[in-house]
């Protein structure tokens, strides 16, 4: 069960989203530019799965991306934004995605993840800090 909060980068605090499936829980947050940031994080096979998504209207713009869990990283990748084909997303000007899924050692006790993603051209920071 998720204990913590999401923290977008410019410092709000959002609870989260309605869940898609039982023990998923998702949050969306708003980027520091106008991009959207989706999180899931679900257990899964005794690990936690770390679904983190920006969504814009740039297709071909790179973001680099790191995830951490407990201070420690463990993931870091550059993607670029790829057409969305996404019909069910509720903001249409948003045509442009990038993604990440990872899995995670769920550790004994809280762990706390991190994830923020820099968009290279722009300097956009989309960030996530929760507990699970």
């Amino acid at each position: 069960i998720l204990a913590g909060a999401l923290t977008a980068s410019a410092g709000l605090v959002l609870a989260p989203a309605a869940s898609a499936k039982d023990g998923d829980a998702r949050y969306r947050a708003a980027c520091d530019m106008g991009s959207r940031s989706d999180v899931k994080l679900r257990d899964k096979d005794g690990r936690i799965r770390v679904d983190f998504y920006v969504k814009n209207n740039q297709i071909g713009e790179a973001w680099n991306y790191t995830l951490t869990q407990n201070g420690t990283t463990v993931v870091t990748s550059t993607r670029s934004t790829r057409a969305t084909d996404d019909s069910s997303d509720d903001d249409s000007r948003h045509t442009a995605e990038v993604k990440w899924k990872s899995y995670l050692t769920n550790a004994p006790g809280t762990d706390t993840i991190a994830a923020r993603a820099v968009n290279a051209k722009t300097g956009e920071v989309c960030t996530f800090n929760g507990t699970r």
